[in-house]
């Protein structure tokens, strides 16, 4: 007993202290070790003068992120919601500046002051290029900028995943949605980062979001067409494809799905003219020209291929180098990709990519196999199944598709917003014990790929 106590006979003023000095202390191990690890060649320089005129635009749009929201009905609390959201998302966003940026980050702050694709064009995937060199050519160059618009676009994400949530589920299971969205590291990040994926994340949302919540017809359309139009100009023909495909199958299907629905011949005439539609008029927009950039990639631009063929990975002692897109390849790179990168890849390689690498992908592990329970318990709904339909299309390329430049940990944060959703309405316990083995499955195999992993990485 008197171990146990021997706390309370320490006056409370110097125990106060006491715990502020442990805490100052870690906090300072803490910061010397992330500053050890800062690469200053790796950085766009930033300054305090670059702070200062990043002001006026993060101010602009903060004032406009609370008009928004406080248009809304839903959640409670709302201004004071996205105002922490905005505030967290800026000051990990200028943290990051001086201490981490990813290559490609560097590749459109270059983009942009030497205004590459110029101010405007429809061109497909050059969306983000212009949004830089727009806000460049006002501002000038400031890497803060486009940091600032991620985050303004990263703080309203979360009231929409709150919107699906509710809508999928019910008000509890948004709730959680939003909190997901708004305070997990993996969107939190990407929003403070000079980077599409967060812009990508909120479209793919917004698709769905605009069908699946309760408005007229028009409405739904105008608004699933706006949203897929500006995700071709922002990533492509790929992405766009996996939006039309989330779409037609909420339209095919509609908001119940019923076993004796799928024998009716009113609903196979439908599947017929939409796939009549999508073949004759799709096609040469959206499928060609993903064949043509396949084709190249692996015959003329040969620089991803040759990076995969000649990557030191240990997945590369299981697939096929001559048969790139065989059926074998594609499953294990599709399982691979499940698990990839290992979150303990921090303890090999110290740097802050592979720090924050591991924060993501741990939440990662832990809320996928959520979605897939609540996908499996709300089948019959719609709405969930044109989610999944995304999810698992967006999974799909980022794993399958490496060889051609996708890379699985940093593209499937695109589909973050609807994973977090659907994850949402299985945390209860009558859902998760109908499909605990989900949840067995999911970690025996993470725990397997761990294992092997580390096997190879020691070896």
């Amino acid at each position: 007993m008197p171990l146990l106590s021997w706390h309370k006979r320490i006056p409370f003023s110097l125990r106060h202290w006491l715990i502020v000095i442990g805490l100052g202390y870690f906090a300072g191990r803490i910061a010397v070790n992330l500053v050890s690890m800062v690469d200053p060649e790796r950085l766009v320089p930033i300054s305090a003068e670059s702070i200062i005129q990043s002001i006026p635009f993060t101010l602009f749009l903060y004032l406009l992120g609370i008009v928004l929201v406080s248009l809304r009905q839903t959640p409670p609390n709302r201004i004071s919601l996205f105002t922490i959201a905005f505030s967290l998302r800026v000051i990990i966003g200028i943290t990051l500046a001086f201490t981490f940026q990813y290559d490609d980050e560097r590749g459109f702050h270059e983009a942009g002051i030497e205004q590459v694709y110029g101010l405007l064009s429809w061109g497909a995937g050059k969306g983000y290029y212009h949004l830089i060199n727009i806000l460049y050519a006002i501002f000038g160059p400031n890497l803060l900028l486009p940091k600032a618009m991620n985050a303004f676009l990263g703080s309203l994400l979360p009231f929409f995943t709150y919107d699906l949530g509710k809508h999928f589920f019910d008000s509890k299971a948004g709730w959680h949605a939003f909190l997901f969205t708004a305070f997990l590291p993996p969107l939190v990040i990407f929003s403070a980062v000079n980077l599409k994926e967060i812009a990508t994340a909120l479209l793919l949302v917004l698709i769905l979001w605009f069908l699946a919540i309760p408005r007229r017809n028009t409405d739904k359309i105008v608004g699933a067409l706006i949203s897929l139009s500006l995700l071709y100009w922002l990533r492509g023909t790929v992405l766009a494809l996996v939006g039309v495909v989330g779409v037609i199958t909420y339209i095919v299907l509609g908001e119940k799905v019923r076993l004796n629905q799928l024998l009716q011949l009113h609903l196979w005439l439908k599947i017929a003219f939409v796939v009549a539609l999508f073949v004759f008029f799709l096609r040469p927009v959206l499928i060609e020209p993903i064949i043509k950039i396949t084709l190249n990639r692996m015959t003329r631009e040969t620089y991803f291929v040759e990076r995969f063929v000649e990557s030191q990975a240990t997945i590369m002692r299981f697939v096929d180098v001559s048969g790139l897109l065989s059926p074998k390849n594609l499953i294990i790179l599709f399982l691979r990709g499940l698990f990839s990168p290992s979150p303990l890849r921090f303890l090999f390689d110290r740097d802050l990519g592979t720090i924050i690498e591991a924060l993501n992908t741990l939440v990662w592990y832990l809320l996928f196999p959520f979605a897939v329970i609540s996908f499996l318990a709300e089948r019959q709904k719609g709405a969930i199944l044109a989610c999944g339909v995304i999810i698992l299309g967006v999974l799909a390329i980022s794993t399958m598709g490496i060889m051609v430049g996708s890379d699985p940990y940093r593209h499937r944060m695109m589909m973050f917003g609807l994973l977090f959703s659907s994850a949402a309405g299985s945390l209860k316990w009558e859902t998760f014990r109908r499909f605990r083995w989900i949840f067995y499955l999911w970690w025996i195999g993470a725990f397997m790929f761990i294992g092997v992993w580390i096997m190879f990485r020691v070896s």
